[in-house]
């Protein structure tokens, strides 16, 4: 099919998956595109299909709506860090937005307790959160760029994405917030040193501000880990975890700097330019799909589409309208 949408051949069994419409090398490629074609490439087709779970899981869940708060609180440029009823009314967006969703829709008892849960978890750290970092960054920090949207090119590619933030000091630094349960203290430096997303968003702030960033600036607020007791009310259970929190916040918020070199970019560009050339031909159909076992889980969890692949049951999905859904649907150029 070429460039007129996505068309992927199993070469054994020539069999063509099912085609979209979306052309990912016409209207854009995400890095979150790329790591699911890198991590599984029938788990990448099935994403650009648009078939998306009903069900999230809890960890992802408290991410993306932590995110979300995280977003409509900075893209604003505040000059003072919002007060604690601001945040439980912007965690109250999150959670309204997520009960008229199709997921929200079609939601059963333990997709709303799973929901509350988090909702609570929410409401005991966000609030510190912002107290805690308040005059670094609503007083110190020289913000650039707040969620800022890219649409650039690179290597004869479109890519596409969005930000959490970008500041100067002594030279510009990417923001990027993630949410962990768990944190591998040992390693998560190194780790960090080659993340895949922060280097995509490096090339974005390079292009974008024709300045190389030095460094990447790691966000990382935990998730809680403490359970609900038998007989404990939810209410009970997010004032003992708010009273965690405000007694240990260096334990729950934690930033990292990791620098990055010039050399370390030319190691990424080069990396990237093969890995889009690799995905245009598999986006061509020139080279074979198939499923990756040794993802099928992972820390996680197990894979969101494992039951497609495993009997093709699709119950439980739906399609998506719109692939961007984080970002504008405007087209290039306008």
């Amino acid at each position: 099919m070429g460039q007129g949408g996505f068309q992927v051949i199993i070469k054994k069994k020539k069999h063509v998956l099912a085609e979209t419409s979306f052309n990912p090398l016409k209207e854009g490629i995400t890095q979150s595109m790329l790591c699911s074609y890198l991590k599984c490439r029938r788990a990448a087709s099935l994403g650009l299909q648009g078939w998306t779970p009903l069900k999230t899981a809890s960890v992802l869940q408290f991410g993306e709506m932590a995110h979300g708060v995280l977003e409509n609180i900075y893209k604003e440029g505040r000059k003072k860090a919002p007060s604690e009823e601001e945040v439980l009314e912007f965690i109250k967006e999150q959670v309204e937005a997520w009960e008229t969703s199709p997921r929200g829709q079609r939601a059963g008892a333990e997709d709303l307790e799973q929901l509350e849960l988090n909702t609570a978890f929410l409401e005991a750290v966000l609030p510190s959160y912002f107290k805690f970092w308040a005059k670094e960054d609503f007083g110190q920090l020289q913000w650039v760029g707040l969620e800022k949207e890219f649409d650039i090119e690179f290597a004869g590619f479109r890519l596409r994405g969005k930000m959490d933030g970008i500041y100067r000091k002594g030279g510009l630094w990417v923001f990027e917030t993630k949410t962990k349960g768990r944190i591998d203290e040992q390693n998560i430096s190194e780790l960090l040193s080659f993340d895949f997303q922060s280097d995509f968003y490096s090339l974005a702030t390079e292009k974008l501000y024709k300045e190389p960033p030095v460094g990447i600036r790691y966000n990382i607020i935990r998730r809680p880990g403490q359970k609900l007791g038998k007989k404990e009310t939810v209410v009970a259970f997010k004032e003992r975890v708010r009273k965690e929190v405000l007694a240990d916040p260096k334990h729950y918020f934690i930033r990292y700097r990791v620098d990055k070199s010039k050399e370390d970019m030319e190691v990424f560009k080069r990396e990237l330019t093969q890995i889009l050339k690799e995905y245009k031909e598999w986006q061509q159909g020139k080279i074979a799909d198939f499923k990756n076992p040794t993802s099928c889980v992972d820390k996680y969890g197990t894979c969101r589409f494992l039951r497609i692949c495993s009997s093709k049951n699709y119950a439980g999905f739906y399609k998506r309208e719109h692939m961007f859904a984080e970002l504008s649907n405007k087209k290039k150029g306008e």
